[in-house]
């Protein structure tokens, strides 16, 4: 169920799509294997994959599916083909640290630069938080 709340608050923050972008959100399940509950979600892999796509379904999104096959070769190799194949977003589920590690590493590399960032009146009103000033509304940041 988190799963699912996760992708909905995701896949509804994102603009929508009136400038014509889309946006490629990658996602890693755990494992597709048919019938295997998720830990801690009450889910299969299978609804968990189909919850995305149904969230997803009118906005500007693709989808990229991944099954990492409870395997941490197979969840370090699907994060570098989301990497290469430009994600926007890439929500992996493992229960491995160690594999985590490594995929957040193939992250960091990746987008050693942050890929967008905030302009016009939200880039000055970030800025007036940093420095401890105050925002448009007349809201110290502190």
């Amino acid at each position: 169920m988190l799963l699912i709340a996760v992708a909905t608050a995701i896949l509804a923050a994102l603009p929508a799509g009136a400038d014509g972008r889309r946006y490629t959100i990658a996602f890693a399940n755990l494992t597709e294997e048919p019938g295997v509950m998720l830990e801690g979600t009450g889910f299969t892999g299978r609804e968990v994959r189909e919850s995305f796509a149904l969230a997803a379904r009118r906005l500007p999104i693709d989808l990229v599916f991944y099954d990492n096959r409870r395997d941490a070769r197979a969840a370090v190799a699907n994060a570098a083909d989301a990497v290469r194949r430009k994600a926007d977003l890439y929500v992996e589920y493992f229960d491995d640290p160690a594999a985590n590690d490594a995929v957040a590493r193939t992250m960091r590399e990746a987008h050693s630069r942050p890929r967008c960032q905030p302009s016009g009146r939200r880039r000055a009103a970030l800025h007036r938080r940093q420095r401890g000033g105050r925002t448009h509304r007349g809201r110290g940041a502190r």
